[in-house]
């Protein structure tokens, strides 16, 4: 992986890493929307589990990104998790608004904040699977 000063952002491999989180982030969706239907409290103890969710998905966008990167992986890895993140947004605001939330938006910034370091963390970890490949 020869990071240049040159070496540009690659906006479709950003966009297949971001793909390949989209599944992870559908079943988050849809968790949160049968909480939201079956309980009054749909934080009882479910709220973990959809976060562990939500990083696994942001770190599988952020390695995959920085593998298939071939310049400058962790930018990729940090725009993957911003985009997976950005896909997630809309929905989440949705259901917070449907679910008659007190504080919709009260989250965003720190699942921001958690998006791009653990997209990040799992950058480190496709650039270490890189070079151990090469090597």
């Amino acid at each position: 992986m020869d990071v240049t000063p040159d070496a540009r952002i690659a906006w479709p491999t950003i966009g297949r890493a971001v793909l390949g989180a989209l599944p992870l982030l559908a079943v988050v969706l849809a968790f949160q929307v049968i909480l939201l239907l079956a309980a009054d409290d749909p934080a009882d103890g479910w709220a973990i589990v959809l976060i562990v969710m939500l990083v696994i998905a942001f770190r599988r966008a952020g390695t995959s990104a920085a593998r298939e990167a071939t310049g400058r992986p962790l930018s990729h890895a940090a725009l993957a998790g911003l985009g997976a993140f950005m896909a997630w947004v809309p929905l989440r605001i949705l259901i917070a608004i449907v679910g008659d939330s007190e504080r919709p938006l009260g989250g965003i910034f720190v699942g921001l904040a958690l998006a791009v370091l653990v997209s990040l963390i799992g950058g480190i970890g496709g650039v270490r699977d890189v070079r151990k490949a090469r090597d």
